[in-house]
Order: structure tokens, then sequence, then C-alpha cells
């Protein structure tokens, strides 16, 4: 079973709850090295979803699914002029 444990720091005036997804995005090529050459290099974006939302009681959370996106550097770069 995957779960996941999540620390949120906010300031007075924020707050954080009802957050049932959690995105995070980790640098890939495909030959398996972290980096490379900008031609190489891809994001894998990966949501997932807990079973309940955050904060709760528990400080782990059941992941009951989970979403992969890969974007290739051409991609990645019109993704993060928007």
């Amino acid at each position: 079973m995957l779960s996941v444990c999540a620390t949120v720091v906010v300031s007075d005036k924020q707050a954080v709850c009802g957050l049932e997804r959690f995105v995070y995005e980790t640098p890939f090529t495909q030959d398996g090295r972290a980096h490379g050459e900008l031609g190489e290099q891809f994001k894998r974006k990966t949501i997932i979803t807990t079973s309940h939302a955050f904060p709760y009681i528990k400080t782990r959370l059941a992941v009951i699914s989970r979403e992969q996106v890969a974007h290739s550097s051409l991609c990645l770069c019109v993704v993060m002029t928007q």
C-alpha cells in the first residue's frame, strides 16, 4: 500500500484544508539519468489522490489513485510559459 505524508507550512493568514490531490514533478531522460542535454530532458508530473482530505487526524494517508504525465523539453517550455 502506498501512503503519503504531507507537511504543509503556512503563515498566520493562510488556511490550508480540504486537500486531496498532490502534485510533484521529477526530471528524467529516456536513458534513465536524472539530467542530460536540453533536448534529452523530460519532466514527469505525478498527481496522487488520497483517501481523505488533508489535514486529517492521521499523519499518513492512503493513496487511492496516481496519474503520471510526461512532458518533453519542448512541451515543457510551452507549459511553463502559460
